[in-house]
């Protein structure tokens, strides 16, 4: 089963990836009906229309769709006749749920045209990625060995940080989801509010993560697994915290602040440009991934060490 789950991750994480794209191009209504595709069955769109970028992102998300959604089948399926651990059952079915849940939400996107349902869609994306990392964790040759965690005393210092940094790396991703869909009409005040709120989760994400990887780093040194584990978290949210960073540069421009004050860097606004494009994708698949590999750290933290007041 940790084969299908391993395959089952790199599928949603494409599903995911393809989706950051029609994100970034703002194409979530290019195609605006379902099952079909411009009246079209099998995902076929008229010749006319595969030149353009929009349509082919939101194609290619709809194609990898159905096969993730047929995986989690089988995941859960197996699980349940394969694996004798209640937990782990669950867990694939959980899989499941997640990918049924988050496919709904794309559907009700486009027959709608809801904006509400695209915040949901996108706010719940990481979900079903992390759950599939936690399935080909538990399901790994090196989680079901029989060797017992080893105690530190440093063991819960290490799963707070982790944790927090897992808390407010989600909490960032939902901040900025926020602000990728601020309606026009909204308020005056809902733009810098989200603003503001990704910054301190962005610095709060920060500094949880830097003091995780110090408590790794000087109290784990000898546990590879964690090690690795824990620079990779801090890797991947230091990019995402880059990644927002030039998403907002190339959405809204340079702060008058930074250009009045510190450098004035001339930069015009491309909508869909580019580097839009690839920041945009960028953030979105960045804010998938850091919420999976801190839940995977997470899990590895209890398997493998444990706590002890000696």
């Amino acid at each position: 089963m940790n084969r299908l789950a391993c395959g089952l991750v790199c599928l949603v994480f494409l599903v995911i990836g393809s989706g950051g794209l029609v994100t970034a191009y703002g194409a979530g209504m290019a195609i605006a009906d379902w099952p079909t595709t411009f009246g079209r069955w099998f995902y076929l769109p008229p010749p006319g229309m595969w030149g353009h970028a929009g349509v082919l992102f939101n194609l290619v998300h709809r194609t990898l769709a159905p096969p993730a959604a047929v995986g989690a089948m089988a995941l859960a399926a197996g699980l349940w006749r394969r694996d004798a651990r209640r937990a782990v059952r669950h867990l694939g079915l959980a899989v499941l749920a997640a990918v049924i849940v988050s496919g709904a939400l794309g559907v009700w996107r486009v027959l709608a045209d809801s904006v509400p349902a695209a915040r949901l869609h996108a706010a719940t994306a990481p979900l079903p990625l992390a759950l599939c990392v936690a399935v080909a964790a538990v399901t790994s040759p090196r989680w079901l060995a029989k060797d017992p965690a080893r105690e530190h005393r440093r063991a819960k210092a290490l799963r707070r940080w982790c944790l927090g940094t897992l808390g407010t790396a989600s909490l960032f991703t939902l901040a900025g989801v926020q602000l990728r869909y601020v309606p026009p009409n909204a308020g005056l005040t809902w733009l810098p509010f989200w603003t503001w709120a990704a910054v301190l989760l962005a610095l709060a994400g920060a500094a949880a993560g830097a003091n995780f990887l110090l408590v790794a780093w000087r109290h784990f040194r000898d546990c590879p697994a964690i090690i690795r584990r824990s620079g990779g978290v801090v890797a991947l949210l230091a990019a995402q915290l880059l990644a927002g960073a030039c998403h907002w540069v190339t959405t809204y421009g340079w702060p008058p602040w930074f250009t009045d004050h510190i450098l004035p860097i001339p930069y015009t606004v491309v909508a869909e440009g580019p580097l839009q494009v690839m920041a945009t994708a960028l953030y979105a698949v960045l804010g998938s991934l850091v919420p999976a590999v801190g839940l995977d750290t997470a899990m590895w933290s209890y398997r493998l060490v444990r706590h002890s007041r000696q």
